[in-house]
C-alpha cells in the first residue's frame, strides 16, 4: 500500500503543477443576436462575445434526462469557449422502423416532445443558457423539426401528389373505375398518346406534344368511359390524386391517450396553414410557464434542419391548381405526368417512370413552371415561420433552405433571418457553399451558418485538425458562425453503453462532449481560433469580385450532395473572390447597379459571369438586360446558353432578340468557354486581391469601417507566395490563435496594391487588416521595411527597441535592409546565433481513459489511471510500449539550458512542433504560452526564458478511438447496437515529433 499511495502522490504532485501552470480556458462574456446587443462590455477580437463563438447543435435524446445533468453540459461547452447550443429534440431520430425505438423503460407518452415532462427540460435548458452566457437556438420540432403533434385530421400536414395509370392500345375503350379512385382527392384525368417507350429505372415514356388533355369532367362518381382513337401505338391514362401521407417525423409513446402524446407528424411546407401547425402547437404546448420569456431574454433562433421528409411521389399542398395558375396564367392539371419524375425528396428512390413530350424542350418548360410554384409555396411557408419568430418570440428564424427539395436554392435563401447551410449536405466543398451564401451576401444577412463536421467513418475518431479543416471550408465559402455537429447528452440513459449517447446508429461525426479526452485539453484552443474568426467574418459586409449566374430550375445534387459549377482553379489562384445568384435573386432590389457594379452596398461584384452551359429563363433574360443596360459588365463564357426554359414559345422568341440586343453592348463580352481568369483580366476587370503562390489560396474579404479584413486559407500543401491587395491602409497580422494583432512589418507598395510575402502550411489560414489609421493599441512604426535577407527569419517591433531583426546561425552581417521612407539601414550583427537542435529525452506521463466496470455507466467520464514513460524521441503511443491500445492525455516535460553554451548577444528563440492533429498546450517554466496554431505549431518563446535551466511541459490529447474499439462489440444506445462498422483510424496520436529549438539573435535595426 505504502508503495501505491507514493506513485498516486507523485501523479498527483505532477498533475497538480501542469493545472497550476495553466491559463482557464476563455468563457464567453454574455449573449448578442445580430440584431440585439446584451453583452456587458466591448466584444473584441481577443475577446469575442458569444454571438462569435461557435455553438454545438445538443441531442437532446428525449424529455426524461436530468434537468441538472443536461445543465452540466452546458456550462461544459461553456467552458471550453463555445457561444452557443443549438437543442435538437433527438428521439432516436423519429424512431421510425428500422430506427431504433426507445429504450422499454422510456414512454413518449410521457417524456415525448411538447409534454409537461418537455417543458420541464426546455426551460431548464433556457435556465442554463442564461446562467452560462450562452446563446440558445431552439429546433422547432422533434427529430429534423419537420412536423409536429397534431389533432386530426389537419390540414396543415403534409402532401403528396399520387398517381396511377393504364395504358391503353388504339381503338379500344377504358370502362370502369379512374385509375386509383378513392386514394385522395381526385385532381386530374389526362391521357395522351405514347410515341415512345424506354424501359429501365426509371421507364420514360415519350408523350406526343398537344395530345395532353384533361378528362376529369368525364369521370362520374369515379367511373370513366373513354374510347381511344384507332391511330398511334398506345395511350396514357393517368390518373392524379393529392393525399395526406401522415408520415410522422417521431413515433407516439406506448399507449397515446391524446394527440400530444401520438407523436409528431410531417407538416405541409408549401403553405403557411403547414407553418401554423407548428407555430401553434408552440405557443400553445411549448413555449408555456416561463419558457417564452426565458427565450425572449436569451434565444436567438427558432431553427429547422434541412427538408427530411422523404416521398417519391411529388410534393403538393391543396391550393397548389390555383396558385400556378395565378402565377403562370394556364391549368397545370393536364400536365401533371410530366412532373411524376425527380419532383419529390432528393433522397428518396427514383419513381418507376417519368413522361416527357417529343416537343422542342421535352415539356422541360412546364416542370419548371410547377417547380416556381411550388418555390412561391415554400416561401410562404418560411415567411409564416420567420415572421412567428420575430414577432412572438421576438428571436429570429434560421434554417437549411432549398435543398433537397425540387426547386431554385438560390431563390429561396434571402427569405429567413440566417440561412444555414452543411458541410455533409455540401460535399464539404468551398464552391458548393458560394453557390449558397452569395444570395445571403447580397441582402447582407449578418450571419450565415453551417451545420459543421457531419461525416462518416470518423465516430470518435475525429480530430481537431479534422474539424477546423471543415471550419476553414465552410468559412472560405463564406460562412461566418459554425454550428458544430454535435453534442450529445453524455450521462447515463437507459440501455446505453459508455462513453455516451450515440446519435445516428454510430455512423456520423461525432460526439463532441466530456468523454473526449481533449474536451478540456484541445477544444478551449480550438474554440478560441473559430471565435476570433468568426469575430472577423461577422465584421461589416461581405466583399467579392465577380458573380456567377446560377439560375437551377432545381437544385442539382449528385449523390445527395450539392455539386460544384465551377471546376476550375484559375479565379482562386489569381486571387478573385466569387460567388453565385440565381436571375430571382438579381430580381431584389439590393441587386442595383451603380457606377458599373453590382450591389454596390453589399458584396459590390464587379462582373456578372454567364456561360454557355447556364439556364435562362424569360424573366432571368429581362433582368441580364437590366443589368447589361445600366453598365455593369457581362463576361459570356463560350456564348449565350442557346435553350430558354419557358412553356411559352412566343417568350422564347422575345428572349432570344433581348440576348441579341444586347450582345452589341460594349460591356458586354463574349469570350472562350473553360477558365475564365484571364477572360476578366483581358477585359480590365481584376481582383481586389491578387494572389500568387504555390498552392491554391482561398481569400475572403470583408469591409467594416476603418478596415478591410483579409482571410487567406492554403487549401494545399505547404507552400508560399504573395498577396497584393488594393489599399493605402496600415497592414497588420490578426492571430485567431493568441489573440495577437501586430503590424506587418516587411512589405511593398506599387501600384496602389500593398504586397506581403507569405509562407502558409497545409491547411493553414492567416488573416490580414489594412487599416485606414494606425490602431492606437499596438505599436506601430512609421516606416515599414521594403527589403531584408532572407537569413533574417522575422522582425518585432516595440515601443521601447524599435525595429528588431531576428538573425539566425551562419548569417554574417552587415546587412542591408531598405525601408520605406528610401532610406538603406544595417543591421550590424556582431554575434552568431548557435545552430538549432532538437528537444529531446522526454518524460511522459500518460492518463489513461478507460471504460469503466459496468459498461453502462456513462456519468463516469472514465476510469483513469497514469503511467509514466521515459520517451527518449517523441513517438506516436502506438509505438511507446504500454500504450499500443490507451488512449487518454500525455503530459509531457522535458528541460534544456538556456542560453546554449558558447553563446552570446541578445538572444531569442523559436520552438516549432510542426503540424498537430489533435491537440498541444505548452507551459514554459510554468507560464502558458498562447495557443498554437496545429497547421504548424510554433512559436517564440523568448519572452518566456530564463537563464540556466528551463522546463517545458506540454499536453496533447488523444482522442478516444482506441479505447473505443476495444468496447465497439458492446456498444448500445437505446438498446439498439451500431448499425455502421467501426470507424475509421484517427492515425498517430500523440506528440509524434521531438521539436525544433531555434535560436537567433536579436539586433535593433538603425
Amino acid at each position: 500500500m505504502k508503495g501505491l499511495l507514493g506513485s498516486i502522490c507523485v501523479i498527483v504532485a505532477t498533475i497538480v503543477v501542469f493545472v497550476s501552470c495553466f491559463q482557464q480556458p476563455l468563457a464567453p462574456d454574455g449573449v448578442q443576436r445580430s440584431s440585439l446587443v446584451v453583452d456587458s462590455g466591448e466584444s473584441t477580437f481577443a475577446a469575442p462575445h458569444a454571438i462569435a463563438r461557435p455553438k454545438f447543435r445538443y441531442w437532446l435524446p428525449d424529455a426524461s434526462v436530468s434537468p441538472a445533468k443536461l445543465a452540466a453540459d452546458f456550462k461544459g461547452i461553456r467552458d471550453i469557449g463555445a457561444g452557443g447550443v443549438e437543442l435538437v429534440s433527438y428521439y432516436n431520430y423519429g424512431a421510425e422502423d428500422p430506427l431504433p425505438l426507445p429504450p422499454k423503460s422510456i414512454d413518449w407518452s410521457i417524456y415525448g416532445f411538447g409534454t409537461p415532462a418537455f417543458n420541464k427540460v426546455l426551460k431548464a435548458a433556457l435556465q442554463a443558457s442564461k446562467d452560462n452566457g450562452l446563446l440558445f437556438d431552439f429546433e422547432i420540432g422533434a427529430q429534423s423539426g419537420q412536423g409536429a403533434p397534431a389533432e386530426l385530421p389537419n390540414i396543415g400536414l403534409t402532401y403528396s401528389l399520387e398517381s396511377y395509370q393504364k395504358v391503353v392500345q388504339p381503338g379500344k375503350s377504358f370502362l370502369g373505375p379512374v385509375p386509383g379512385y378513392g386514394a385522395g382527392i381526385l385532381v386530374s384525368v389526362v391521357t395522351a398518346k405514347i410515341t415512345h417507350t424506354q424501359p429501365g429505372s426509371p421507364t420514360t415514356y415519350t408523350l406526343s406534344d398537344g395530345t395532353l388533355q384533361e378528362v376529369t369532367k368525364f369521370a362520374t362518381q369515379g367511373q370513366l368511359n373513354l374510347t381511344f382513337p384507332e391511330s398511334g401505338s398506345s395511350y396514357l391514362l393517368y390518373a392524379s390524386y393529392y393525399v395526406q401521407p401522415l408520415k410522422q417525423s417521431v413515433i407516439g409513446g406506448h399507449d397515446p391517450q391524446n394527440f400530444i402524446q401520438n407523436g409528431s407528424f410531417c407538416v405541409d411546407h408549401f403553405s403557411a396553414a403547414g407553418a401554423k401547425v407548428t407555430t401553434d402547437f408552440l405557443a400553445k404546448y411549448v413555449f408555456v410557464d416561463g419558457a417564452k420569456e426565458l427565450m425572449k431574454d436569451i434565444g436567438q433562433y427558432i431553427w429547422e434542419d434541412s427538408n427530411e421528409i422523404g416521398t417519391t411521389d411529388p410534393y403538393w399542398t391543396p391550393r397548389f391548381s390555383q396558385a400556378f395558375k395565378d402565377q403562370h396564367g394556364y391549368d397545370i392539371t393536364p400536365y401533371l405526368p410530366l412532373i411524376r419524375h425527380g419532383n419529390g425528396h432528393a433522397y428518396s428512390p427514383a419513381t418507376a417512370d417519368s413522361y416527357i413530350t417529343d416537343g422542342p424542350d421535352r415539356g422541360q418548360g412546364i416542370v419548371a413552371d410547377w417547380r416556381a410554384t411550388l418555390s412561391s409555396l415554400y416561401g410562404e411557408y418560411l415567411t409564416h415561420l420567420n415572421n412567428w419568430a420575430n414577432n412572438y418570440l421576438e428571436v429570429e428564424f434560421s434554417t437549411q433552405v432549398g435543398y433537397n427539395l425540387p426547386l431554385d436554392m438560390l431563390a429561396s435563401v434571402p427569405l429567413v433571418d440566417a440561412p444555414e447551410g452543411e458541410s455533409l449536405g455540401f460535399a464539404n466543398n468551398i464552391d458548393s457553399f458560394l453557390q449558397y451564401t452569395g444570395p445571403a451576401h447580397l441582402v447582407q444577412k449578418p450571419i450565415v451558418s453551417s451545420e459543421t463536421g457531419a461525416t462518416g467513418n470518423q465516430l470518435w475518431s475525429f480530430t481537431l485538425s479534422r474539424l477546423l479543416s471543415y471550419v476553414k471550408i465552410a468559412f472560405a465559402g463564406g460562412v461566418n458562425q459554425n454550428v458544430l455537429h454535435g453534442s450529445p447528452y453524455s450521462w447515463d440513459y437507459p440501455e446505453t453503453t459508455w462513453p455516451g449517447f450515440t446519435t445516428f446508429f454510430y455512423s456520423v461525426t461525432d460526439m463532441h462532449q466530456r468523454h473526449q479526452p481533449a474536451w478540456e485539453h484541445g477544444y478551449p484552443e480550438s474554440m478560441g481560433w473559430m471565435s476570433r474568426t468568426q469575430f472577423v467574418l461577422q465584421s461589416g459586409v461581405h466583399k467579392n469580385d465577380v458573380v456567377f449566374w446560377d439560375k437551377q430550375i432545381a437544385q442539382l445534387e449528385i449523390d445527395y450532395l450539392v455539386r460544384t459549377l465551377y471546376p476550375y482553379d484559375d479565379l482562386v489562384k489569381a486571387g478573385y473572390t466569387y460567388s453565385y445568384l440565381s436571375s430571382d435573386n438579381l430580381a431584389l432590389p439590393q441587386a442595383r447597379v451603380e457606377n458599373g457594379i453590382l450591389a454596390p452596398d453589399g458584396p459590390a461584384y464587379k462582373a456578372l459571369i454567364l456561360r454557355s452551359s447556364d439556364t435562362l429563363t424569360p424573366g432571368g433574360v429581362s433582368r441580364l438586360a437590366a443589368l447589361a443596360n445600366a453598365g455593369l459588365p457581362i463576361v459570356v463564357a463560350g456564348g449565350f446558353p442557346t435553350s430558354i426554359v419557358t412553356s411559352n414559345p412566343n417568350d422564347s422568341d422575345a428572349a432570344r432578340q433581348t440576348i441579341s440586343t444586347i450582345s452589341k453592348l460594349s460591356n458586354v463580352h463574349v469570350v472562350p468557354g473553360g477558365p475564365v481568369a484571364s477572360s476578366l483580366q483581358s477585359v480590365g476587370i481584376t481582383p481586389q486581391t491578387q494572389v500568387s503562390a504555390s498552392q491554391t489560396w482561398w481569400t475572403v474579404r470583408r469591409q467594416a469601417p476603418g478596415v478591410d479584413y483579409l482571410f487567406i486559407y492554403n487549401q494545399g500543401a505547404d507552400s508560399t507566395g504573395t498577396i497584393a491587395f488594393v489599399s493605402s491602409g496600415v497592414p497588420y497580422f490578426f492571430d485567431a490563435w493568441s489573440g495577437a494583432r501586430k503590424p506587418i512589418l516587411k512589405y511593398t507598395v506599387k501600384d496602389g496594391r500593398i504586397q506581403i510575402p507569405l509562407s502558409l502550411a497545409r491547411d493553414q489560414t492567416v488573416i490580414i487588416a489594412f487599416t485606414t489609421k494606425v490602431l492606437e493599441d499596438v505599436p506601430t512604426p512609421s516606416n515599414y521595411l521594403e527589403s531584408a535577407p532572407d537569413t533574417i527569419i522575422g522582425f518585432d517591433y516595440s515601443t521601447a527597441e524599435g525595429l528588431v531583426a531576428k538573425t539566425v546561425a551562419n548569417t554574417a552581417g552587415p546587412l542591408p535592409v531598405t525601408r520605406s521612407d528610401g532610406k538603406t539601414s544595417t543591421i550590424n550583427n556582431q554575434d552568431v546565433a548557435p545552430a538549432a537542435y532538437t528537444l529531446s529525452d522526454w518524460k511522459l506521463t500518460a492518463e489513461h481513459w478507460d471504460p469503466p466496470t459496468d459498461i453502462y455507466d456513462i456519468d463516469t467520464v472514465a476510469v483513469k489511471s497514469n503511467t509514466t514513460h521515459a520517451v527518449p524521441h517523441l513517438v506516436p503511443w502506438g509505438q511507446i510500449p504500454g500504450l499500443e491500445t490507451a488512449s487518454g492525455v500525455g503530459f509531457y516535460s522535458s528541460n534544456f539550458t538556456w542560453p546554449p553554451p558558447n553563446s552570446s548577444g541578445n538572444l531569442g528563440a523559436m520552438i516549432d512542433f510542426g503540424s498537430i492533429a489533435h491537440s498541444i498546450r505548452v507551459v514554459i517554466n510554468c507560464n502558458q504560452i498562447p495557443a498554437l496554431d496545429l497547421t504548424h505549431a510554433q512559436a517564440d518563446i523568448t519572452g518566456y526564458l530564463k537563464e540556466g535551466q528551463n522546463d517545458i511541459k506540454v499536453t496533447s490529447a488523444t482522442t478516444l478511438w482506441k479505447v473505443y474499439a476495444r468496447v465497439f462489440d458492446k456498444q448500445r444506445t437505446s438498446g439498439s447496437p451500431p448499425n455502421a462498422p467501426l470507424s475509421a483510424s484517427p492515425g498517430d496520436e500523440g506528440l509524434v515529433r521531438d521539436p525544433t529549438i531555434t535560436p537567433y539573435v536579436r539586433v535593433v535595426v538603425t
